[in-house]
């Protein structure tokens, strides 16, 4: 049996400084038939950067397959249910950009969807850290 494809989506909202962080913890994942799909839900004028110009670089940049469909400032559960939409995956985990997961969360997610295969239930884990301000990447 195939392992099934997790959907990691990940939100931000104004935090360029944040984002690369968490995603680079998503691609460190021990669980590797993922898809990352990053929600850009920024307002205009960003406190912290352009956080779409450094999506771009990271996806250029990514071993996975990874989107950041096009997204209006709405909420976060409107951003949410883009990113269900956008998903290819069969299970979805969610990751906003002050979450840093560790590297066995994706794991653990499968692991406690195949003893609960019910699809009405829900999994929530805990996150190891808050992200911490990091660098935009020099481009390569």
């Amino acid at each position: 049996m195939k392992p099934p494809l997790v959907g990691v989506v990940v939100r931000t909202y104004n935090r360029a400084g944040t984002v690369c962080r968490a995603t680079d913890s998503v691609l460190e994942q021990t669980y590797k038939n993922l898809e990352v799909i990053i929600i850009v839900n920024d307002s205009m004028g960003g406190s912290q950067g352009n956080t779409e110009a450094i999506v771009r670089q990271i996806s250029r940049e990514s071993v996975l397959p990874l989107r950041y469909p096009k997204q209006e400032n709405l909420a976060i559960s409107a951003a949410r249910n883009h990113a269900i939409r956008e998903a290819k995956a069969e299970l979805i985990l969610f990751c906003d950009d002050d979450i840093i997961p560790s590297p066995g969360v994706a794991a653990k997610h499968v692991t406690w969807h195949n003893r609960y295969p019910d699809p009405g239930v829900g999994v929530l884990v805990k996150p190891i850290s808050n992200a911490l301000d990091c660098q935009p990447r020099d481009s390569q």
